[in-house]
């Protein structure tokens, strides 16, 4: 259910910033890869950490997941397989911060609504 949240608030924000469906399916790839990966890791840890490193050990996973989509997206637009320029690594990046900062607000803010 989370993977599905993610995916439809990152990938329509990517639709919205590049205009490119190939664009769109890359995000989506990157994310079936690092969003299960983390949900994994922190259900893991979670019963093993006090309640506020619980949040210190999310933002590290998140921190390092950012970090990984960043280098990914840096390297598919660098490959020249898109019409559009290369990014550098930096603006990869705050791509990447941006995309997973919308997902992250979206799970905070409206998934508890949902299960209402």
């Amino acid at each position: 259910m989370v993977l599905l949240f993610t995916e439809l608030v990152e990938c329509s924000l990517a639709a919205i910033l590049s205009r490119d469906a190939r664009w769109v399916g890359y995000i989506f790839l990157i994310n079936v890869v690092t969003n299960p990966a983390i949900n994994l890791l922190y259900r893991g840890a979670y019963p093993l950490l006090t309640p506020p490193w619980h949040y210190v050990f999310l933002y590290a996973l998140e921190t390092v997941v950012v970090i990984f989509e960043g280098y990914i997206i840096y390297l598919l637009r660098k490959s020249g397989g898109f019409k559009v320029r290369p990014l550098r690594f930096r603006n990869a990046f705050l791509y990447a911060l941006v995309l997973n900062l919308a997902s992250y607000c979206f799970g905070v803010l409206v998934l508890p609504l949902l299960r209402l």
